[in-house]
């Protein structure tokens, strides 16, 4: 059925759309965790709860990015590792969705699963950006400098 798999593609698209904004959410609040970093050790104020609080805010960041895009250094080895998001999808979006032929189960498993998991990380997501602008105030707080 053409109009069911064109619907299927769509989904497919938008959902790897997704993936590329979170990424880009990503990198961003990376760069902005290291000028905090660097602003933080000249706070004047600044509490070692506060270095903490960044460091653990890095490792959950550096966590999503890898459920995200993958585990980079096990690819890099040639190394198995689970699948990432951005992975399932682009295998479901190579392998279903340039044919005419409608999805296989495995393919729509495997859009189903990245699905689940791109809306977990995308509640993870949202919970890092409410923790990176806590710390923001807790920055001007302990009187550290610019970070922007």
């Amino acid at each position: 059925n053409y109009v069911a798999n064109a619907r299927f593609g769509q989904e497919v698209s938008e959902a790897l759309r997704q993936v590329g904004v979170m990424d880009g959410k990503i990198v961003r609040m990376e760069n902005i965790l290291r000028h905090m970093k660097v602003s933080l050790v000249n706070a004047p104020r600044a509490d070692t709860s506060l270095f903490a609080r960044l460091d653990a805010f890095g490792v959950n960041l550096s966590q999503l990015n890898t459920k995200l895009r993958g585990d980079q250094i096990r690819g890099r080895l040639n190394e198995n590792s689970v699948p990432s998001i951005y992975g399932r999808l682009r295998n479901v979006s190579s392998g279903a969705l340039k044919t005419r032929e409608a999805p296989t189960g495995t393919h729509r498993m495997d859009f189903k699963l990245g699905k689940f998991m791109l809306n977990e990380a995308q509640t993870t997501l949202e919970n890092l950006l409410s923790e990176i602008n806590a710390i923001e105030v807790e920055l001007e707080k302990a009187g550290a400098p610019s970070w922007r």
